[in-house]
Parts: C-alpha cells; sequence; structure tokens
C-alpha cells in the first residue's frame, strides 16, 4: 500500500528528514506537486521524478503522473466546507483524461481522525472502481484502527495537521513497510 507525501512535506524530507524517511524516499516513495501550470515547476518536477496532484481547485489535465486530491485540505486550511458538488464535478472530468490516476485521496475530514474514518468509509464504494483509492491518515488515527478498514483501500496518504504529519509520517512509513503496505 501507498503513502503519499505532498508539497513542501515531501520536499522538505529530501533535505533533512529523519533517516527513516529519507531512506524511504530511496525506496520508492513518490512525491506529488500541487497544481501548479508553470512550464519551468513542471519541468522541475518531471526532473525529479515528481506527479502532479489534481483536485477540485485545480481540474487540469496533467503531462506528469498524476493523482486526484479530494479538496479537504485547501478547504480546511481557509476554513471553508468541504465542496462535495466541487469534488464530484472534479471526477466527471478527470474521467475524460486518457491518462488513469495513479489514485485518488478518498474524502477525508482534516485532523479528526475518528469522524474522517468514518467518512471516508461512507465514500469508498462511491469512488471509481478501476482508481486505486487512498485512505488519507489524519490526526488521532492509529495503525491498530485502521487494520481493520485497510483492505478496502489501496494505500494511506499521509493527511493531517503539519505537525501530525511531521511528528506519525516515520511511523506510518515504518509501519507501510512491515505490512507490504504501499505509502505515499
Amino acid at each position: 500500500m501507498p503513502m503519499v507525501l505532498t508539497g513542501r512535506q515531501a520536499s522538505a524530507l529530501r533535505k533533512d528528514a529523519p533517516f527513516s524517511l529519507r531512506s524511504a524516499w530511496r525506496t520508492g516513495m513518490i512525491g506529488y506537486g500541487g497544481g501548479t501550470t508553470n512550464k519551468e515547476q513542471v519541468a522541475q518536477l518531471e526532473k525529479v521524478g515528481w506527479g502532479m496532484m489534481v483536485g477540485p481547485v485545480n481540474p487540469k489535465r496533467s503531462a506528469l503522473r498524476y493523482a486526484v486530491d479530494n479538496g479537504a485540505f485547501p478547504a480546511w486550511v481557509k476554513k471553508k466546507p468541504w465542496d462535495e458538488a466541487k469534488f464530484l464535478k472534479m471526477l466527471d472530468r478527470v474521467q475524460t483524461f486518457k491518462r488513469k490516476p495513479d489514485f485518488i485521496v478518498c474524502p477525508d475530514i482534516v485532523a479528526d481522525g475518528p469522524a474522517s474514518l468514518e467518512f471516508s468509509m461512507r465514500w469508498v464504494d462511491r469512488l471509481p472502481k478501476d482508481w486505486p483509492c487512498y485512505l488519507a491518515v489524519q490526526d488521532g488515527m492509529t495503525t491498530c484502527g485502521i487494520r481493520a478498514v485497510l483492505q478496502r483501500f489501496s494505500g494511506i496518504f499521509v493527511g493531517g495537521s503539519a505537525v501530525w504529519k511531521r511528528n506519525t509520517s516515520p511511523l506510518w512509513a515504518h509501519w507501510s513497510r512491515g505490512r507490504s503496505v504501499v505509502w505515499k
């Protein structure tokens, strides 16, 4: 199962991350950048092997490999409710792309592990069946807490608050590798 880190978190890992995460990067973790259309930035992402996150805010075709975000984090940052209609509209658009996404992040509730897990479980069967679906692990989630539902997902995506991501990413990376769980 994959675990995903995006943007600044992923780029920081390459420079000054704890050893466990730096070694995880070398063993196949793929970074995904935000939805830039700047040609120079896209070229830089391509050069280092990164993909692009496509979401409700930026539902554009990507020349790079890409993954589908649900838009919960940008809404949370702006203190706005998650827009289900915008997400569903974006899914319709992305399904017209020639290339399938590497994965989709199941809708979640940022920084609220128990509520997020319950919410994600209501969504997992509503998403395109031919796309790998990742569970966004959030503040308060534990490996024991997700073990019973993990078979419903193709991987895990490290979500949550910045502090929680920083503090728990090594745990998720280690746990994922120990169980043949792919992590991004």
